[in-house]
């Protein structure tokens, strides 16, 4: 569960590392250095301004102010110098390639690629239309297009390092990792200060989960770069997927000393949740939904962090925004069902259940649920049905193991009972209740002594707080 907000944040890396300078290419032939002041580009601007005023019908100029005013931030203006240029010159193959990346950029596909396409009809060999076009395609997903611009882009420039980076992305993106780390090594041999290429290697590794070497490569990053405080971010990220709260959190402590977002706090909310720190934990994740309240992930560990302290009705409250934010989430409604059960709204757990096996009839949550919920109502024959399906699902679930073994015990199955709840305590040793469980079979079976060591497990447990809890109230 926590891994896949760190995956989801790393696959925005993979998409966007390399891009965001990429108009400059117009300008320079590279992507221009990280370094570089606002203050050069506010008087390339002025400069510009100037030369346009001398030389009003130059198509290129308004071109190169466009990708100026576009590294300034200043998005709309920049639209309209490269519309004035490619209506100078309409044959200005750079100006439409300029303006597909501006039009991508702010999430207008089509008209990116109506551009491009026009632009590659102006001229095919222009290395921004294959660029962007190559960046086009990945974003859609489609990276054996992309692999096929990104090399003709590649002809057209040898050496351009942005467009190298971005082919080692589309290539890991095909499972071609082997090929994708021999490029970046070979990258790295090359131009060993650079930062893109270090960062690009930091985000693979990241990616094939490769924890340690990626934290090598991000402290290699903050080496050449020491004002690069997002890095420590990501950093923060890996440690977090290799489970290192302590390096996560210490991470994230130098990362606040430059401002606090709401990914960072929900990073160290869910470390300190990690760690048992729920009071702090607490703090944290309410605070990553101040500056962002549509954070599913952070509503997500809000419930499960209420459930934890049997704060039900505000981990209702958490996982109800979380399925409002995601309705397709399964995750999400499974666990707003379990609580809603929990609470004894049996009605509205089973419509959560329900919804599962309406979205996701493969997935074993649904059948999960509605076996408990049917056992709690006394549908013993509906419960079975729907705990073995889930078993087919997925055996190695231990609950659903120890819900199937109280079941055929209540259905009077004493030995398939065993069975399963033998199974249950395999898959979670430390769980009480399926123990509790398990010695109540066997005493039923005359099976005492083994009875009498499971008991002694659920002492032993119950003592230590580590069960699931306490075995008091099974039946």
């Amino acid at each position: 569960m926590s891994f896949r907000f760190f995956a989801r944040r790393l696959l925005l890396l993979v998409l966007t590392l390399g891009c965001a300078c990429a108009p400059l290419l117009a300008q320079n032939g590279s992507s221009g250095d990280s370094a570089a002041t606002r203050k050069v580009y506010e008087n390339r601007e002025r400069s510009l301004l100037s030369m346009i005023n001398a030389r009003p019908s130059d198509s290129n100029l308004y071109n190169d102010l466009g990708v100026t005013q576009f590294y300034l931030g200043k998005g709309a203006v920049a639209e309209s110098s490269f519309q004035r240029a490619i209506q100078l010159n309409p044959e200005n193959a750079d100006a439409r390639a300029n303006l597909s990346y501006y039009y991508f950029q702010n999430g207008k596909e089509e008209a990116a690629a109506d551009l491009l396409k026009q632009a590659l009809q102006i001229d095919p060999d222009n290395f921004l239309a294959n660029y962007f076009s190559g960046l086009l395609y990945f974003s859609r997903k489609q990276p054996t297009r992309a692999e096929i611009f990104l090399e003709k882009a590649l002809k057209i420039r040898p050496d351009n390092l942005d467009a190298k980076l971005d082919l080692v992305k589309v290539k890991a993106a095909q499972k071609q990792t082997a090929e994708a780390e021999a490029d970046l090594d070979r990258l790295a041999a090359d131009h060993p200060s650079d930062v893109r290429i270090r960062y690009a290697r930091a985000v693979f590794f990241a990616t094939q989960k490769r924890g340690p070497e990626a934290i090598s490569e991000f402290k290699r990053v903050l080496e050449l770069a020491p004002s690069s405080s997002g890095v420590l971010l990501e950093m923060a990220m890996v440690y977090f997927s290799m489970s290192d709260y302590y390096n996560t959190i210490a991470t994230l402590e130098q990362f606040h000393k430059t401002g606090i977002t709401s990914e960072s706090a929900y990073l160290m909310g869910h470390s300190l949740a990690e760690l048992g720190q729920m009071e702090s934990a607490q703090r944290w994740l309410l605070r990553s939904l101040e500056t962002r309240e549509a954070f599913f992930d952070a509503h997500m560990e809000l419930g499960r962090l209420y459930l934890t302290r049997r704060k039900y009705v505000d981990s209702i409250r958490q996982l109800r925004r979380s399925v409002e934010l995601a309705p397709d989430s399964v995750e999400a409604r499974y666990l707003l069902g379990f609580c809603l059960e929990l609470t004894d709204m049996l009605d509205e757990a089973m419509a959560a259940y329900s919804e599962i096996l309406r979205i996701a009839p493969d997935r074993p949550e649904g059948y999960h649920g509605t076996g408990s919920v049917k056992f709690t109502r006394g549908d013993i024959a509906g419960s079975l049905a729907a705990l073995s399906r889930a078993e087919q699902l997925n055996r190695r679930d231990p609950d659903v193991q120890f819900q199937l073994g109280r079941a055929l015990g209540r259905a009077g199955n004493n030995s398939g009972a065993i069975d399963h709840l033998k199974e249950a305590v395999r898959l979670d040793p430390n769980r009480a209740d399926a123990h509790y469980q398990l010695g109540l079979a066997l005493k039923r079976a005359g099976r005492n002594e083994e009875a009498d060591e499971h008991f002694k497990i659920v002492q032993r447990l119950n003592s230590e707080h580590r069960g699931r809890g306490s075995a008091q109230n099974q039946d």
